[in-house]
């Protein structure tokens, strides 16, 4: 494996703990699944994706888009849209799967393919700025800020302990 895909791994497992699942199993019951558990992790989920879908700059309008983790080595890039010409109602799914030897990328249920070093970087960006604004913003978790490595990556966060 490539030294870039694996630094991409690293941050993106090193984000992990504090992801959807994380939350959902704050919130469920050991020892049966109830409908309200169920329906407030969905509704976590949801908030998730609305952060994660402004990551990536300005919704074009027409446009509904979803960026969240699903589980512990699972994110989604959800979009949809009509085409301004014949209104016809476009959408596009694109589901990662992080492994220890790279992540596969599935595109609207087609078959998984490695993702290129550029592309696992950016999942790996979006990933650390993900979890920075869903702790503070859906979690109300305090965050702190290091300085950004030399190799101009994005800052590495760590909660803050109350």
């Amino acid at each position: 494996m490539q030294p870039i895909v694996q630094q991409a791994l690293k941050k993106i497992i090193r984000s992990q703990p504090n992801s959807a699942n994380w939350a959902a199993k704050a919130f469920q019951d050991t020892s049966r699944k109830s409908r309200l558990t169920e329906a407030r992790r969905r509704d976590l989920i949801r908030q998730e994706s609305q952060i994660g879908a402004k990551l990536f700059g300005e919704i074009p309008k027409g446009h509904k888009r979803e960026f969240f983790c699903l589980d512990s080595h699972t994110w989604v890039w959800h979009e949809s849209w009509s085409e301004s010409l014949s209104g016809d109602k476009k959408t596009q799914t694109v589901r990662y799967e992080v492994r220890d030897n790279g992540i596969l990328k599935s595109v609207n249920g087609h078959d998984y393919a490695w993702v290129a070093e550029e592309e696992a970087q950016n999942l790996a960006h979006a990933a650390i700025l993900y979890h920075q604004y869903v702790l503070s913003s859906v979690y109300g978790k305090k965050i702190k800020q290091t300085d950004s490595d030399e190799n101009n990556q994005p800052p590495h966060l760590t909660l803050i302990q109350e």
